[in-house]
């Protein structure tokens, strides 16, 4: 476990609070870019110790965050057992076909799972800028909610 490397996804810079960069949860990181972190030999050690469900060896290639959509975390439960939460990093995302059967099959194997809604602001009117909306860096970003 442990041998992927994020590549071009970036959710948890999004969906993550990092108060040593004082960034809110639900909002991107001032260091996000096309390419990925601009920080990233040097970024905090928040950031650095940091790591989702996918990237400790769980699921295929696309259940990488955002090709799913949703981002999943792993933690032991507080009553024993493991808990899963994901959290979309689009609105709607976890109600695809593809983020249910990943849900479901934490459930299936006992885990006490949750998913947080898209904790960003709404998302941006046309003509607007998307920089506060969904997660805007990386492939498969912004996925609809049925895709």
């Amino acid at each position: 476990m442990g041998a992927r490397a994020c590549g071009p996804c970036q959710g948890c810079c999004h969906v993550k609070e990092i108060p040593s960069l004082g960034k809110p949860a639900g909002r991107d990181c001032r260091h996000q870019g096309p390419a990925g972190c601009a920080v990233y030999a040097d970024r905090p050690r928040g950031c650095r110790r940091y790591t989702c469900a996918w990237i400790d060896g769980w699921g295929a290639e696309g259940d990488r965050p955002d090709l799913l959509g949703v981002l999943f975390e792993m933690a032991p439960g507080p009553f024993g057992g493991l808990e899963v939460r994901g959290v979309e990093l689009a609105p709607g995302a976890g109600d695809g076909p593809a983020a249910r059967a990943r849900l479901r099959s934490w459930e299936e194997v006992g885990a006490r799972v949750r998913l947080q809604r898209y904790p960003g602001p709404a998302p941006p009117r046309p003509g607007e800028s998307a920089s506060a909306g969904p997660l805007t860096h990386g492939r498969g970003s912004g996925m609809p909610a049925n895709s």
